[in-house]
């Protein structure tokens, strides 16, 4: 087994199930094993000075900072204990520490990282057996068509703990937005714009139909989503935007001598111009967190504005021989065009770069 990988385990709260990981992992001939206590309770410090005894190196946050703060937290620490060995290594496998990922699917993970050193590689459950529980087997499902929509990418488990996470990502990783379970969707997002990404089937271990999982289906599913969800808010503040805008400049017209032809187009073409530029703005820095200073990015929105303009139009147009109301047509045609605009958006005009 290559001593090239550094094994990453996040821990919150964590039982004997830690220590016999981290031993498992020993005698497997893994030397690199870095364990982030997470704001654990005062109990679990005994399991923690164990796991640090058996030779892992230990970090702490002093309080709860989230599952995506700890793998950052791990990846900082492994990436500067890299820099100062002069090694050269092919990355990082994350873990979870409640028993769910199993040695031999760690050291499959880690072999096919040795096979494919610049690659994504992700460990896959399989959601059809019999025992998965019905949040978790839907969640999935759930997840999996979204992923598939927005990056054009397949993965039938978007929600695992186990990723194989190559070195030319470390970057991208300690930038990533996020610090709880958003932190992983948000990095599998943006990961597979840079690199290929590998599934390899994994044994589900789900005990007692997964009670021990700190995942709260609700506010974390909100969180996961979240990058999404905030496109559709700057959506809906740029269109009441719009709106408002065409009044105002609509009744500053009414006071003038204008055709109303003329007056509607321009206030069409002033309000629609100004609630771009708040859209622009608030997708830039709030739903894709771009902060880089670029006229190209403009351009880019530009060009997906405008297209999604005259798209919209034209198979209108072109769909108005089907038996329905227009603007029934026009609603299915613009939510098209937002789905195609939001991975423009994300994948193109606001990329990030490693």
């Amino acid at each position: 087994m290559e001593q090239n990988i550094f094994i990453l385990i996040p821990a919150y709260n964590p039982d004997e199930k830690l220590i016999k990981l981290v031993n498992e992992l020993k005698e497997s001939g893994f030397s690199h094993i870095l364990v982030i206590d997470d704001g654990s309770k005062a109990e679990c410090k005994p399991i923690f000075k164990e796991v640090e005894n058996s030779g892992c190196t230990l970090v702490v946050h002093e309080v709860n900072k989230g599952k995506g703060q700890a793998i950052k937290t791990g990846i900082q620490s492994a990436s500067e204990i890299i820099k100062e060995s002069g090694k050269e290594f092919i990355g990082y496998i994350t873990a979870d520490a409640d028993g769910q990922h199993l040695t031999k699917d760690i050291m499959g993970v880690a072999n096919c990282m040795s096979e494919n050193k610049d690659c994504l590689v992700i460990g896959t459950r399989n959601f059809n057996e019999k025992d998965i529980p019905l949040r978790s087997r839907f969640g999935n499902k759930f997840s999996s068509a979204f992923f598939k929509i927005v990056t054009g990418v397949k993965c039938t488990d978007t929600q695992t703990g186990l990723r194989g996470i190559p070195y030319i990502l470390t970057n991208l990783a300690l930038e990533e937005d996020g610090s709880r379970y958003e932190y992983e969707m948000n990095f599998l997002m943006d990961a597979v714009k840079f690199t290929k990404m590998i599934s390899i089937p994994i044994t589900v271990i789900y005990e007692n139909n997964n009670e021990g999982s700190h995942f709260r289906p609700i506010r974390d599913s909100l969180r996961i989503y979240g990058r999404f969800l905030k496109y559709i808010s700057c959506s809906l503040i740029s269109c009441a935007c719009d709106l408002i805008f065409f009044h105002l400049i609509s009744l500053f017209f009414d006071t003038k001598e204008l055709a109303a032809t003329s007056a509607i187009f321009i206030s069409t073409a002033i309000a629609r111009v100004l609630s771009g530029t708040i859209n622009f703005t608030l997708n830039k820095l709030w739903c894709f967190k771009n902060n880089r200073k670029s006229v190209k990015q403009v351009i880019k929105y530009m060009t997906v504005f405008f297209s999604n303009m005259i798209l919209s139009a034209s198979f209108v147009r072109l769909l108005t021989f089907i038996p329905v109301p227009r603007l029934l047509i026009k609603c299915i045609v613009d939510t098209i065009l937002f789905f195609v605009s939001y991975r423009l958006q994300q994948n193109w005009v606001f990329r990030k770069k490693l």
